[in-house]
């Protein structure tokens, strides 16, 4: 499945070891513009909680705007 960054509210970034996940209040307004326009390919991580993994070049915790 995939989705517009637009679609998608971020909730963080998965570090690119998978060690840990940075809070999207961390990163700058500009990134975030920059991942509306993009496309992700969209993996479930919760279905009780309704998030899923988001596949781009950088992976990201997120949810579909409903």
């Amino acid at each position: 499945m995939t989705a517009k960054g637009s679609d998608l509210i971020f909730i963080s970034q998965i570090c690119r070891a998978g060690t840990s996940l940075i809070p999207i209040s961390e990163i700058t307004e500009q990134y975030l513009e920059i991942l509306q326009k993009e496309t992700f390919e969209l993996k479930p991580l919760s279905l009780t909680e309704k998030t899923f993994i988001a596949f781009n070049f950088n992976i990201f915790v997120a949810k579909r705007k409903e």
